[in-house]
This record gives C-alpha cells, structure tokens and sequence, in this order.
C-alpha cells in the first residue's frame, strides 16, 4: 500500500493562530491526500476533536488564550486512542524549547516547517496505524 493510500485513511487537526500558515499546512497534508480540519484557536480546535477525533493534531506553540501546551494536554485527555501531538514554533533558545520536552507532545518542529520532516511523521504514524 502507498503512503498515500495508507494517508488517506488518517486524520489531522491543524491549530494556529495565524491563518496562512494553518491554511498552507493543510493545503500540503491534503496534496498528500491526509483527511484534514484546521482551527484558528484552542476553543475552536477542541470544538472540532470532539466531534471529529483526530488521528494526529499539529499545533502551533504561543497562541493567544490557550496555548498549545495546554491544547496538547486537554486533547490527550479527550481521547483514550494514542494521539500523535506535533508541535510548531518559532521558538528557538534552549529555555524557550524545554517545556515542550516535559509536555504531551510526541515531537516539535521549528518553523518553517520542513515538510519533508512533518511528513515523515505522519506518514510513519499513519503506517502504524494501518497495521495495527
């Protein structure tokens, strides 16, 4: 089976404030043939996963409200199926990343998102999903 086959079958929440970047991120998962919803805000985001529990959610970091910290927490509290959380942020320093190792995310990614790396995260989740 293609990655591409085995993608369509998987789920993605994309959250970011910024609406272009949230927009150009699912604008290439749906390329690579990804089942994708996007959500500008926390509020929103938890709005859709109860309804539509994602496979997988990339969320971006420093957004206003509730952060993607804390997004990341309540979403795995949402669900009792393994939840692939991708971080996105612009952050750099040492201090500034340390919290996103203590946190619930499986992985973060600095912006600008290579796409080949967010890609190969979700296509390697996704095949393990289809073999499971």
């Amino acid at each position: 089976m293609t990655a591409q086959a085995i993608a369509r079958r998987f789920s993605v929440l994309v959250v970011d404030d910024d609406q272009a970047t949230a927009d150009a991120l699912a604008r290439l998962l749906r390329k690579h043939d990804y089942d994708v919803r996007v959500a500008y805000d926390a509020e929103r985001a938890m709005e859709l996963f109860r309804s539509w529990p994602a496979d997988a959610a990339v969320l971006d970091v420093v957004m206003e409200g509730i952060d993607g910290i804390e997004l990341a927490r309540t979403l795995r509290l949402m669900t009792p199926r393994p939840l692939l959380l991708v971080a996105l942020t612009g952050l750099g320093t040492p201090d500034e990343i340390a919290p996103l190792h203590v946190s619930e995310f499986n992985h973060f990614l600095l912006k600008p998102v290579n796409p080949d790396e967010l890609l190969g995260l979700l296509n390697a989740r996704a095949s393990q999903a289809r073999l499971a």
